[in-house]
């Protein structure tokens, strides 16, 4: 169960981290301090993937531990459960719904 709220503890950490490796990776790859507009979209995915990748992983560790203690007989293993599919969900629904939008308008 501490695994499980690891996980979710970690999750912050993980999205500030993948903020900053986001914008390593833009720069990276030519495209750092533009503006959204101005980036192609295959650069778009290539880091939205890679970021949305760092962001799964304690979001995964909760939902894995998570279950598995529910599964041992903690019903309390299903909050970081919930937490982790909620915060790993959202955040790839934040980031498709953002690169379709771009892909829409053209930019």
């Amino acid at each position: 169960m501490v695994a499980a709220w690891t996980g979710v503890a970690l999750v912050l950490p993980a999205l500030l981290g993948g903020m900053l490796a986001g914008e390593a990776l833009m720069s990276a790859l030519g495209y750092g301090g533009l503006d959204a507009s101005d980036i192609p979209g295959w650069a778009l995915l290539v880091t939205a993937t890679t970021v949305t990748l760092i962001v799964w992983l304690p979001a995964g560790i909760a939902v894995g531990y998570g279950l598995r203690a529910r599964r041992l007989g903690d019903p309390n293993g299903l909050i970081p459960a919930v937490i982790g599919v909620v915060v790993g969900v959202g955040f790839l629904l934040t980031n498709l719904l953002g690169f379709v939008g771009q892909l829409v308008t053209g930019g």
